[in-house]
């Protein structure tokens, strides 16, 4: 039997991937208008949305968030969620390894700014905008954490 705490980050993760499954409609949209291999969003989009929803559905339990839960769920979602975006990176046109796509994509979803292309410019549109978007769903990540989440954890400006 899978311990509590686990079956609650798992659902939790799984919410979050359904939710995050979603942000490939906006690049699938651009691939299809700019005649660009889309096949890799809808397959990424699908994916994640699956993975999600078996998580969220399979690990469904009635615990309630505690902090040190709280603390696991946001790190375990600081890994899968650029796990799971790496599809673009990895498959062509962009062609990448999966630890130079995994490097690429949590570059963006922690907002750092780093990357291991030699021209960023070069990428296709809807790379380009997935690239962007991770960017943009970073910060929006960081800023929900601080406004959202730790507070409810009892965890605030006054006490970091």
């Amino acid at each position: 039997m899978v311990h509590q705490r686990v079956r609650l980050t798992l659902h939790i993760i799984g919410s979050f991937l359904k939710y995050f499954a979603l942000a490939y409609i906006i690049p699938l949209c651009v691939a299809i208008y700019s005649g660009e291999n889309w096949r890799i969003y809808l397959y990424a989009l699908l994916i994640t949305l699956g993975i999600g929803l078996i998580l969220e559905f399979r690990f469904k339990t009635e615990r309630v968030i505690e902090r040190a839960d709280g603390f696991i769920i946001v790190a375990s979602t600081w890994l899968f969620i650029p796990l799971l975006g790496t599809f673009p990176y990895v498959f062509p046109p962009v062609g990448l390894g999966f630890l130079d796509a995994f490097f690429e994509t949590m570059s963006g979803f922690t907002t750092t700014g780093a990357t291991i292309l030699k021209v960023v410019e070069e990428l296709p549109r809807s790379a380009l905008l997935w690239r962007s978007l991770t960017q943009w769903l970073g910060g929006m990540g960081v800023v929900t954490l601080f406004i959202a989440i730790l507070p409810r954890l009892g965890v605030g400006g006054s006490q970091l």
